[in-house]
This record gives C-alpha cells, structure tokens and sequence, in this order.
C-alpha cells in the first residue's frame, strides 16, 4: 500500500473514532521555528497554551550596534557593505537604550541605495524593546552586499525629516535570522508547529477553533519566513483563520501567538488555552461555515461585484482559493456555472473530515500514478 494511500485510509480511521485520533498535546519549549513541535503524519490537531508575558530580552549580540540620537528634523542613516547577498536580516530600535521615561516615535526604513532614494521597507511601532513607539524591521540584505537603514521621527513616513522628534535610540541589526521571534526571549509566547506528511497541492485551512484570548496565526515557509498572518477569521470573533496550499514537501509551518503581534515578535499581553486545527478547504465554501450550500449564494454574488469587500468582509478567507471552482487559478465569472452545478448536483459539501479529506486524497493518489507534467502548486495569499 502506497504512502499516500495509508496516510489517506489512516486519517479516516482516526476520525471515524473521533477528534482524539488526530489530536496532539503542545511540548513545551516550541519557541522558535527551529525549535517547532513536529507532527508525524496523521497529526490534524493540537490543543496548546499561550504562557503569560515575560521579560523580553535580546537572546544574542547583534552584528551591528548603533547608538544616536535623532533630533528634529532630522534623519539618521547607516550603511554596511561587504555583506553576504540577499542574507535576511532583522532590524530592531530600542527607543529607551538607557531607561529613559520618555521616548522619541521613531520610523525605521531600509533602503536599496547608497543614496537613500529608493525606500524598499518601512516600520512604525513593531519593536518588542523600548517603550512600544519603536520600530522593526526583517528584510535581506541588497544583492549587491549592502545594507542600508535610516531612522527618522513620526510621521516621516518619506524619510524627508518632516518631524518633530527628538531622543536617544539604539539600532540592533542581526544577519542571518528571518524573525524578530529568533534573536529576542520573553515577551509574549509563540507556539511554532509542523504540520507534515500532507498531500501537496492539496487546499487547507488552518484555525484557532477555540481559544481564550485574541490570537494571531502565522504560515511559514521551510525557512522561517512568513507566507501569511491573520488576526481575526470570519465566523470565528477573534480567533484566526489561514487558508493555503500545501508546499511541495506536504508539511504546513504554523504559529500561534497574540494580538497585536503581526510580526512573529512574540510583542502581546495574550495568555491562554487554545486549540488549533487543520482541515481541508472546500472550493465554492465562500462563507467560510465549511459546506457549501445556499448560504454561499449571496457572498459568490457579492464577490463577483466587488472582491476588495468581500475579502474585507472575510478575514482569511481566501477568494481565489475559495472560490476557484472552475479549476482555472482565479475566482472570475467563469466560475459561476460550475458553481450552479456544484449547488444542483447536491449542495451541501461534508465539513473537514473523513469523506472530503478521503476523496481529496484517493484523487492525488490516482493523479500520481498518471504520467504527466505537473505544475506546481501555487501558495495564494490574501492581500
């Protein structure tokens, strides 16, 4: 029996007996991507808990350090060169370096030139350190080697000097890492988990289906890097909601941490029990409750007149994922009869489960064993 086939018929088996079959329990000490809890195969579930706040700490020195002070109107900038091509790198200010009480609002900008012409990221109040008015920054370093960052004031959003703050500020920048969460302890916690053994190219959706507190939920790549984040999911309150497409290797990176943090920071106050859950999306489900049916109706109609509010009215839920019926890449009026016909022909689509997740997985096993020239699955996220 093929791999596919066992992963498949096990996964029936484990909900025919009930949820339990595919529920994992957290492992302490998952705080870091290197670190995330792994699944084996079967794995669709797992109950966790977000600790309470801890000091936050650097948890290693930075490669660079640069002490200042901005005044009014100005801009301070800062150049390396020499540095390895298109290495990540995050960037953190601390806009109270020596525990002063007040503190300047600071913006942190990186740049592709020498001249500061051509601004290519910028952050307002992302940084875990200083007294929650400072910046951070993740980004890879220019293909020519070089790094170029510039700190000004609130609003200066241009990098014009067209502000009026002042103070003492510390620029902290480490190479080598993807996240803020990697180079900082304490803080609000993150629960970093694999998810694997999942057919590739298959649609999933990923959800705090319980929860005591308001969470964040984040995809990554295989390299730590941030696919997508959501704060609050349709038909779920404050809870979160992601829905992807399986990478190549069959393994889903998730994390679960707090409002606001939208960085992979680990900067919240959120504390509490949790259950996040894996299951499979249903092309045509566009409102989100897991069957399609006539309550789709409506939100296909208001999509196809106006997809910017349909998606502000359904926080991750991803419309072309959703509502790609016609197989094509992309939600657009030629979905609308293969819509029409997937209502007639029996209108209610089971919820993530035993029957869609089998009939999901026996239909990439035939594909298989087909000769072909597959193209590979594209991950979409909502803007």
């Amino acid at each position: 029996m093929g791999t596919k086939w066992a992963w498949v018929l096990g996964m029936v088996a484990g909900v025919a007996a009930g949820r339990g079959a595919f529920a994992a329990n957290e492992v302490e000490n998952n705080d870091t991507f290197d670190s995330r809890q792994v699944f084996p195969p079967g794995t669709l579930s797992v109950d966790g808990m977000l600790d309470p706040r801890e000091p936050i700490a650097l948890s290693q020195p930075p490669d660079f350090i640069y002490n200042d002070v901005l005044n009014v109107g100005e801009v301070s900038k800062f150049n390396e060169t020499g540095l390895i091509p298109a290495e990540p790198f995050v960037a953190i200010v601390d806009n109270t370096p020596n525990g002063e009480a007040s503190a300047p609002d600071l913006i942190l900008g990186a740049f592709d030139d020498a001249l500061f012409n051509n601004l290519i990221g910028s952050d307002d109040d992302s940084s875990p350190l200083g007294d929650g008015l400072a910046p951070a920054l993740t980004g890879d370093v220019n293909l020519d080697g070089s790094l170029h960052l510039a700190v000004t004031g609130f609003p200066d959003d241009m990098f014009s000097g067209n502000h009026s703050e002042s103070g003492n500020f510390r620029l902290n920048v480490f190479l080598g890492a993807h996240n803020i969460g990697d180079v900082i302890t304490g803080g609000g916690d993150l629960d970093f988990y694999a998810f694997t053994g999942l057919p590739s190219g298959a649609l999933f959706t990923a959800e705090i289906t319980s929860g005591e507190f308001d969470s964040t939920l984040f995809w990554l790549d295989s390299h730590g890097d941030i696919i997508q984040v959501n704060d609050d999911g349709t038909n779920i309150g404050v809870l979160s909601h992601i829905d992807g497409v399986i990478p190549p290797d069959g393994e889903v990176n998730l994390v679960v941490s707090g409002y606001p943090d939208l960085t992979l920071a680990g900067v919240h106050e959120e504390s509490g029990l949790y259950t996040l859950e894996l299951g499979n999306l249903l092309p045509g489900d566009l409102d989100g409750n897991g069957t399609v049916d006539a309550f789709d109706v409506d939100d296909f109609e208001s999509a196809l007149a106006d997809p910017q509010a349909y998606m502000d009215q359904h926080p991750g839920l991803d419309l072309d994922l959703r509502g790609d019926i016609d197989g094509n890449g992309t939600f657009d009026a030629f979905d609308v009869d293969d819509f029409e016909l997937l209502l007639a022909g029996g209108a209610t689509v089971p919820e993530p489960g035993a029957a869609g997740l089998l009939l999901l997985g026996i239909g990439l096993w035939l594909r298989a064993r087909k000769p072909r020239n597959p193209t590979p699955p594209i991950a979409h996220t909502q803007g």
